[in-house]
């Protein structure tokens, strides 16, 4: 703005000083120069600056141009200004309608489209509780019905149960209502029959009976009879089993009708006639050949 008006003054300047060197060359000042040289170059001098003013008055005017732009001035957008209004435009058009409207710059927003994906909590499952039953006591035989021997009927042996040793120490005690009150459990008439042993005749009759019993390893050992059992009366307390009035140092589930006779140890295979007996001890030395 300052050189724009500056410019008729500097003109005006131009001109005193080229009529002052005219004047001062027809003088004779110009030191011997010819006069049509003075003045060529005097014309020359007077372009230049002539165009040195035509270069001030378009850096003027792009100074100008610069500051309308500073202002806030509408220019003309760029090619990237114009496609980016053109992709704005055909994303929201009503955006762009208003925006046109109102000569206002659009501005687009990145709308996320995408939902967030639903987090699901884990889901643990618990293990179902299950109560655990009260620890039973040792249960005996139950009634069930007697298994029926596998051989012919070889006829009766005699079959007795004796617990008199055992009554003063279960008197009044629970647990044993199958011993009666004489001490003797059972006193019978036993089938034999073809293989049996001395613990199949006496798991037969007592489950026939509904007496529980237990026998142990493999049938062999005598662990409790009507519900009365080992160390039940003491320490050393349990039972003995005799075949023929002696005591046989195999088990009772080895013992049996086919067996092989051993004479030097009183084994001899069972037959009709025989007795075999069970006796409950307390101290080892209250029960037959041990007083």
């Amino acid at each position: 703005m300052f050189i724009k008006h500056l410019k008729p003054k500097l003109s005006a300047l131009l001109i005193i000083l080229l009529a002052l060197s005219l004047f001062f060359s027809a003088c004779g000042g110009g030191r011997g120069a010819e006069p049509g040289q003075s003045l060529n170059s005097q014309s020359n001098a007077l372009e230049n600056s002539s165009s040195d003013l035509e270069s001030q008055g378009t850096l003027e005017s792009d100074e100008s141009s610069e500051e309308a732009l500073d202002d806030g001035g509408l220019g003309k957008p760029s090619e990237s200004q114009g496609e980016k209004a053109e992709i704005s435009a055909s994303q929201n058009p009503k955006e762009s309608a208003s925006s046109a409207s109102s000569g206002k710059p659009t501005t687009t927003k990145r709308v996320n489209t995408t939902k967030p994906a639903k987090t699901t909590k884990p889901t643990t499952t618990k293990p179902p509780q299950t109560k655990a039953s009260p620890t039973a006591k040792e249960t005996t035989t139950a009634k069930t019905t007697p298994t029926p021997p596998g051989g012919k009927l070889l006829g009766k042996l005699h079959l007795y149960i004796d617990a008199k040793n055992a009554l003063p120490h279960i008197k009044g005690k629970a647990g044993y209502d199958h011993i009666p009150s004489s001490g003797v459990v059972l006193d019978i008439e036993a089938d034999l029959y073809e293989g049996d042993s001395v613990a199949d005749i006496l798991t037969r009759e007592l489950d026939s009976r509904s007496i529980p019993h237990k026998l142990t390893q493999g049938n062999n050992y005598i662990k409790s009879l009507a519900g009365l059992a080992e160390k039940d009366c003491g320490p050393y307390s349990g039972w003995y089993y005799y075949v023929n009035g002696a005591s046989p140092p195999i088990g009772v589930g080895k013992y049996n009708q086919s067996m092989k006779p051993n004479p030097g140890i009183d084994l001899y295979p069972l037959k009709a006639g025989d007795k075999i007996a069970f006796y409950y001890t307390v101290n080892q030395r209250d029960v037959p050949g041990r007083q």
